[in-house]
């Protein structure tokens, strides 16, 4: 065999392992996608995301409030009646409010931030298992390339239909072999 044939039967492997793992990982993707979509505890966290923002919100208004009505208070003068301590008090009083809803905006902000970190934690797709599976399907199918070549060394006829259907399989499943491989025996 010349080594171009071989060369060229080495790429025609690895494209049509590749071919085999892409459309598995179509098919994959699609049911992936349907089971996120349909994934009530991400619907739930986003909806909890929501409410939180919106409280939030409310919060920081309420405390932009409370600041304005502390500065309002302390700023004008005693009325006629009014003593010194009693508008002291409703300046401390004022105070108090503002630091209970400080405390409740952050109460708040770190249930979001632990909302977060959970919808963080659930992504259905990994572009870089994406891009090994491709890869290890395109090394699989470069061997079983190799290996079909060894059987066209007699005969010189070129591939036919059913060689490259076996060279694409062989890509689908070396890549599901190899990948199960790394799963069950790589650290996480």
């Amino acid at each position: 065999m010349e080594p171009t044939a071989a060369l060229a039967l080495l790429g025609l492997g690895g494209v049509l392992g590749a071919v085999g793992q892409g459309a598995r990982v179509i098919v994959g993707l699609k049911k992936d996608w349907e089971a996120a979509s349909k994934d009530v505890r991400a619907k739930e966290l986003s909806d909890r995301e929501e409410e939180l923002r919106q409280g939030i919100q409310g919060l920081v208004a309420k405390e932009k409030d409370a600041e304005k009505r502390i500065v309002d208070t302390q700023g004008r003068p005693l009325a006629a009646n009014e003593k010194p301590e009693d508008k002291q008090k409703a300046v401390n009083d004022l105070i108090d409010a503002k630091a209970r809803i400080t405390r409740e905006k952050e109460t708040l902000l770190s249930e979001k931030a632990m909302v977060l970190g959970q919808r963080k934690d659930r992504h259905w797709f990994s572009a870089s298992e994406l891009l090994v599976s491709l890869l290890i399907a395109v090394v699989i199918g470069a061997i079983a390339g190799v290996l079909a070549g060894m059987s066209f060394l007699e005969d010189e006829t070129g591939i036919d239909r059913k060689t490259m259907l076996t060279i694409a399989g062989a890509g689908y499943a070396g890549t599901d072999f190899i990948e199960g491989f790394m799963k069950s025996n790589m650290p996480k």
